[in-house]
């Protein structure tokens, strides 16, 4: 032990038996990353997104007015982004996290990370899906907005992939920094 393990008595909670274990400390650190890596992923997304989906214009504009048009397009959409998704993806945090928590619990004598990451990554993607699910629903129901493509079920699966590997890559991070912190103590 080092000597500040040893003043104040602190000490890993992965044991032989609980590779895995983790404190409340590193797992509110995972949470919290996956948050922050979900959030540019998110921009980019919205971004490409709405510049990308065809608005069906009664006619063929110039070319340059069609990359002046999608560019704009996907500055709303990061605009959009910012405005509803970064809300909706902190009370996703929020709401999802107990449940986050049970699931590192239950995958604690676990010792492969490939599991954890797995497990993660389908976590978010669930995640994912419900939050852009009730934004489009409350979105919709409140101001009866209804966005271009986001009607369809192929516009959910870029935010969902994107919850996924942010979700496993906040556990991943977390992982590390747990190995880094033991090989540290010993």
């Amino acid at each position: 032990m080092n000597a500040m393990a040893v003043r104040y008595g602190a000490s890993s909670p992965r044991r032989a038996d609980l590779p895995k274990a983790f404190t409340l400390g590193e797992f509110v650190r995972g949470a919290l990353t996956a948050f922050l890596v979900f959030q540019p992923m998110g921009m980019i997304i919205a971004f490409v997104m709405a510049a990308r989906i065809p608005f069906n214009l009664p006619i063929t504009p110039p070319a340059s007015a069609i990359w002046s048009s999608s560019l704009d397009d996907g500055l709303y959409g990061v605009l959009f982004g910012g405005i509803y998704g970064l809300p909706t993806s902190f009370s996703a945090l929020i709401v999802g996290s107990p449940v986050a928590y049970l699931l590192g619990t239950a995958l604690r004598r676990i010792r492969a990370d490939w599991i954890h990451l797995a497990a993660f990554a389908t976590y978010g993607m669930f995640v994912g899906i419900s939050a852009f699910i009730v934004l489009n629903g409350v979105l919709h129901a409140t101001a009866d907005l209804v966005l271009p493509g986001l009607g369809s079920p192929f516009s959910y699966v870029p935010f969902v992939c994107a919850a996924g590997i942010a979700v496993a890559l906040g556990r991943l991070i977390s992982l590390q920094a747990a190995r880094k912190r033991d090989a540290g103590r010993s």
